[in-house]
């Protein structure tokens, strides 16, 4: 049976032994999510204000897209999307904490979901594309349901709804397709220091 080091980066046998550890591994996994969730945070903070419904997900979908291709960790989704969440004062996200942990943490949730369906590779551009449109259809599914709710807002929400949820769907898949698109230049960009 192969060593870890071996399964996680075939051809390179010299990574010291303390890899071997699962407490090292868990550390760097969580460390993983601190960064990648703390990119998406940072991302969301400072996207232009364009109006366009959706046009964020390029910001803060990108990097957890990019964040689940790299670590390949159960559960990661929705550790980074609570994450985001959790930055919501530090950054100034809009709305609450509370609102953001469970607005992205859904987001999460569906990056995880989708990337363990049978057929779908997050590491691949059809996988990336798909769990980004799937994810940032659920933020929008949040966005609408909260905002059904409102009775300040409720008399909008039909004005615009597909128009929104086309841009939210195309804003998905470029979200998507950005965060495979980095995996994979870190990927080329990593096998070249390699070699």
């Amino acid at each position: 049976m192969k060593s870890v080091r071996t399964a996680a980066l075939p051809g390179l046998q010299t990574l010291p032994q303390w890899w071997e550890h699962r407490s090292v591994r868990i550390s760097i996994q969580a460390l993983l999510v601190v960064i990648f969730s703390t990119a998406a945070a940072f991302g969301k903070s400072i996207h232009p204000a364009m109006g366009i419904p959706g046009s964020s997900a390029l910001y803060w979908l990108g990097p957890m897209v990019l964040g689940a291709a790299v670590m390949r960790w159960k559960g990661s989704g929705v550790l980074m999307g609570v994450g985001v969440g959790l930055w919501t004062v530090p950054f100034g996200l809009h709305n609450a904490m509370g609102y953001n942990m469970m607005l992205y943490g859904g987001s999460g949730l569906l990056i995880d979901l989708i990337a363990n369906l049978p057929g779908v590779n997050i590491r691949n551009p059809f996988g990336a594309v798909v769990i980004g449109l799937g994810a940032h259809l659920a933020k929008f599914a949040f966005i609408m349901s909260a905002a059904a709710m409102s009775s300040v807002t409720r008399h909008f929400l039909i004005v615009g709804v597909l128009n929104s949820l086309g841009l939210h769907s195309a804003f998905g898949i470029a979200a998507g397709f950005c965060g495979w698109a980095v995996f994979r230049l870190g990927q080329g960009a990593g096998k070249k220091l390699l070699s």
